[in-house]
């Protein structure tokens, strides 16, 4: 179910992407992820309908990025709170993408996950004692 749900967001977000470019052009770049993750947060109703998209591109990458981290296998653990929505966490890689333009070099989907990784860390476990 989960691999149909992140199968048609990317579509989606391939069919926004070509309709604001005529092509499909480029993978996403860590600075294009963070203009278009500015607008997450912002009334909708106050967003034209190209910022509305790029608001949505931003949600579903970020949404995408963090399934496909979960069922891969990574020494990283992120320990997002099950009642985070995911315009939340959209908005936790917005505000770690502007706090870190030194990093804007960086492939987006590191970046995603190190936002969420910086802002939902997962407790040490306990000393044995």
């Amino acid at each position: 179910m989960k691999a149909a749900v992140l199968i048609c967001l990317s579509i989606f977000c391939l069919s926004i992407h070509a309709k604001g470019q005529g092509t499909v052009g480029p993978s996403l770049t860590s600075l294009r992820l963070r203009e278009y993750c500015r607008f997450v947060g912002t009334d909708q109703a106050k967003l034209s309908d190209e910022e509305y998209d790029h608001s949505h591109i931003c949600l579903f990458y970020v949404s995408g990025v963090l399934d496909g981290f979960q069922i891969g296998d990574s020494a990283t653990k992120l320990c997002v709170p099950g009642s985070a929505s995911l315009g939340e966490l959209a908005l936790v890689v917005s505000k770690y993408l502007d706090q870190h333009p030194e990093k804007l070099h960086n492939q987006p989907q590191y970046l995603v996950i190190d936002a969420l990784h910086t802002a939902f860390p997962c407790d040490p476990d306990p000393p044995k004692k």
